[in-house]
């Protein structure tokens, strides 16, 4: 008599191992992506490279750099984990949820996902990536921005809840984060007296508000 629950078991098997199978049929230069929120149980080692990662900047939503062709890279981002297949170039590029300003990173890499390389750490840089074809939607309140004095004091003031800022300054982007309150703060270069600061506020980067335009006394 056939046992169906063993019968269950190897077809399980059989899917699982097929998937695997069809996995490692892809050639180097395929890129697959995945996210996973799992906490994965792994041992360090020195005797694989850690990964050289590019610079990363406030509004990206990819992860570049170089590795070891054939590498699996992991990405932690906040204990999400994200990865993608290194190609026969030793390049990568991971695709990560939008990214906030001084987000940290953890970028590794392996080849069994036992094993892993010492991660790079990279944080998310404030200079945002300037959209290329920006809009403006007058029905979005522009934010509104306090004095403004020569010097490093960060930039503070009040937007919508949850909005990001964007700040232009000689033609140089930074972002900040509105809290749940509309209160901002964000840290800006050191500017002298008469440095001109535009202020807007979006929620994908795309659609922006009206600016608010001050001078530094």
């Amino acid at each position: 008599m056939i046992n169906k629950k063993n019968t269950n078991k190897v077809a399980k098997i059989a899917f699982v191992g097929a998937i695997a199978l069809s996995v490692m049929a892809q050639p180097l230069s395929t890129v697959a992506h995945a996210a996973a929120t799992i906490n994965p149980t792994f041992n360090l080692t020195t005797k694989i490279a850690s990964p050289v990662v590019n610079p990363v900047v406030a509004g990206s939503t990819v992860i570049t750099g170089t590795a070891l062709p054939g590498a699996m890279m992991h990405v932690n981002i906040n204990n999400k984990y994200y990865s993608a297949l290194v190609g026969n170039d030793g390049k990568f590029s991971v695709k990560v949820p939008f990214l906030y300003a001084n987000t940290k990173i953890e970028v590794s890499q392996t080849f069994d996902f036992k094993t892993f390389s010492l991660p790079t750490t990279v944080t998310v840089s404030p200079v945002e990536i300037q959209p290329t074809t920006p809009s403006v939607n007058p029905e979005i309140k522009a934010p509104v921005v306090n004095p403004v004095s020569a010097g490093n004091a960060p930039l503070t003031g009040t937007a919508l809840p949850g909005a990001m800022l964007h700040i232009n300054i000689g033609g140089n982007y930074y972002s900040g984060v509105a809290n749940k309150d509309g209160q901002f703060s964000v840290q800006i270069p050191f500017r002298y007296a008469g440095t001109k600061i535009e202020v807007s506020q979006t929620f994908n980067f795309k659609t922006f508000s009206l600016s608010t335009t001050i001078i530094a006394k």
